[in-house]
């Protein structure tokens, strides 16, 4: 059986995305004897038609030329479209394209055009397959893991498979074998394992320092170790604690009881959480994880180009303005 000349590969699994575009170019690497020139185009920077172009042009360097166009949902323009159907109609000889995007759906004559059974769509692992992920990738390794440290990774990785497997992996070499990484464990890796980090941005934002908030939040992003969603949801985790403890302290529980009641050991971590309960008070840190939450959806909403600007403004009514917005944001 022939295989198809070009792929609809959508849906937000990551890992199990890539998994199969690297099974893909091994096959053809058989098929060949050699493996395929590979490419990879975006709708922002490189028109349809010029990939279309490549691809009926064959490849000068090898036997097959495979191309992987991201972003495929923002395919959308009648004329576009038209040129990708007509060409999906008639495909290149010795070529495949793999029309990606982490989107379900594109525009259904494009959808209609791709070859029966070279349409794909690879869901996230629902919550409970995660963990149970996580836990079996450990105990394969030699190391097992808590269930609050698993909450804790879930919630600073992506919600892939591939970006899981590589924030296991160094968590394995960071600790080695044998070890039961716990919640703390993890809170010392990502504090130690990056300059800038969704640890030292609460930091500052503990301090109430705004312009050094500002700073560690573009320092992350440069960096590009994290999005603004995974910082969002690390802030969250540790808003919720920090209200935690001052929910705590207000019932007359010694400071000590309260580190140890929230598992808080760290002597770094006590003088961040010290300064938050400080400068904000019980009403601050309420509108704040309502703050939060508000942020974290838009974000999910809007391009990522944009995700800096909102990260600012989230920063800016948290920090200064302690979880009072002035009026609804939209985008």
């Amino acid at each position: 059986m022939t295989e198809p000349r070009a792929y609809l590969l959508l849906g937000p699994e990551a890992g199990e995305k890539g998994a199969f575009i690297d099974s893909l170019k091994d096959k053809i690497a058989e098929r060949y004897g050699e493996p395929p020139e590979v490419s990879v185009y975006y709708p922002f920077e490189t028109p349809i038609g010029e990939v279309i172009a490549l691809l009926r042009n064959g490849s000068l360097f090898a036997r097959h030329r495979l191309i992987s166009y991201r972003d495929a949902h923002e395919i959308k323009r009648k004329e576009e479209v038209s040129l990708l159907v007509d060409y999906l109609g008639s495909p290149a000889a010795d070529t495949t394209l793999l029309l990606v995007s982490d989107e379900t759906q594109v525009d259904k004559r494009i959808a209609k055009a791709i070859p029966g059974g070279a349409s794909k769509i690879f869901w996230e692992m629902f919550e409970n397959r995660k963990r149970s992920w996580i836990a079996s990738y450990f105990a394969h390794e030699g190391l097992t893991i808590s269930p609050e440290a698993t909450e804790l990774l879930l919630d600073l990785v992506e919600n892939n498979t591939r970006d899981m497997r590589l924030e296991c992996e160094r968590l394995v070499l960071f600790f080695g074998k044998g070890k039961r990484i716990e919640l703390g464990d993890v809170e010392t890796y990502i504090y130690h394992s990056r300059e800038e980090n969704v640890f030292t941005l609460f930091d500052r934002i503990a301090d109430g320092d705004f312009p050094a908030s500002l700073s560690t939040l573009n320092s992350i992003l440069l960096s590009g170790e994290g999005n603004g969603v995974q910082l969002i949801a690390g802030l969250l985790w540790q808003f919720r604690r920090l209200l935690s403890a001052k929910s705590l302290l207000a019932s007359r529980f010694g400071s000590e009881e309260v580190w140890m009641k929230l598992g808080i050991r760290s002597k770094r971590s006590q003088k961040s959480y010290a300064a938050g309960l400080s400068n904000y008070s019980l009403d601050d840190l309420r509108r704040i994880i309502v703050l939060v939450a508000h942020y974290d959806a838009r974000l999910r909403t809007v391009r990522s180009d944009l995700q800096p600007l909102l990260l600012e403004l989230f920063l800016y009514y948290c920090v200064v303005r302690k979880g009072l917005e002035a009026e609804p944001y939209r985008v």
